[in-house]
């Protein structure tokens, strides 16, 4: 907290207090535990995040340029072995229309059949993207279609690059009745050691991120009227959403 309060230029003042003798108990606080959970925080606060905040349109504008940076190798650097977990969490389904919220190259849309539309805001990843799927250049928080005009929507490896939880909202909104939403994540457990991989160059880098908790995440989804199911596969979680009916909503 001090290090991110100096970043942002605020003045700090330490207040000091004084503390009676203990009146009996046992310690339990491990000194070599606290120097680990210290020392990292100081390498996610020193070495790898360059910024303590991020609002809504300058990270936005951070991913879009990393993106279009890594357009030309990002499908050929994803690794198989992540996107044949992802692949097998969406395997089950033969619907009549997808749509992919940051859709990347499209690699997810490749495995499906039906009516594909992807969906992402780095025009050069899209002029990379695979052929076969329609692809929109477009905000994942304000997708341009009607509602319930889909049957899966799919957001694979995005809400940690985004500002907020919208996204969820916008999936619910533009799925049919009894439609699937797909949205995986890493687990906020790894996300330093995610981070410093890629900062090491040993992972591909993804830009700036927002890890998010899992209870975060299912209380969105259910909020928004989403039946929630989450699974995991560490480093990956998977959370599946189905939506119900207007009369169900209503209910619930």
């Amino acid at each position: 907290m001090t290090i991110s309060t100096a970043k942002l230029g605020i003045r700090i003042r330490e207040i000091p207090t004084i503390e009676g003798k203990r009146e009996g108990g046992k310690r339990y606080a491990s000194t070599w535990k606290m120097a680990w959970v210290f020392t990292k925080s100081m390498m996610m606060e020193i070495s790898i995040r360059k910024k303590s905040l991020h609002n809504s349109v300058t990270m936005k504008s951070d991913v879009r340029a990393h993106y279009n940076r890594i357009s030309e190798f990002y499908a050929r650097k994803k690794r198989e072995a992540y996107l044949r977990v992802l692949r097998n969490s969406i395997s089950d389904y033969s619907p009549r229309r997808v749509v992919d919220l940051g859709c990347g190259s499209g690699i997810a849309l490749s495995w499906l059949g039906g009516e594909r539309v992807g969906v992402d805001f780095s025009q050069d990843l899209l002029r990379n993207a695979l052929d076969g799927p329609d692809y929109i250049v477009a905000d994942v928080e304000a997708p341009p279609f009607r509602d319930r005009s889909f049957d899966l929507a799919i957001c694979l490896d995005v809400i940690e690059h985004l500002p907020s939880l919208k996204v969820v909202e916008e999936a619910h909104r533009i799925l049919a009745d009894h439609g699937i939403f797909h949205l995986s994540t890493a687990d906020p457990k790894y996300g330093l050691l995610l981070e410093l991989l890629e900062w090491l160059r040993l992972r591909l880098p993804e830009g700036p991120h927002t890890w998010r908790r899992p209870k975060e995440i299912v209380e969105k989804m259910t909020q928004t009227g989403f039946s929630c199911h989450e699974w995991s596969s560490p480093p990956i979680r998977f959370y599946k959403g189905t939506k119900g009916t207007g009369s169900e909503q209503s209910q619930h």
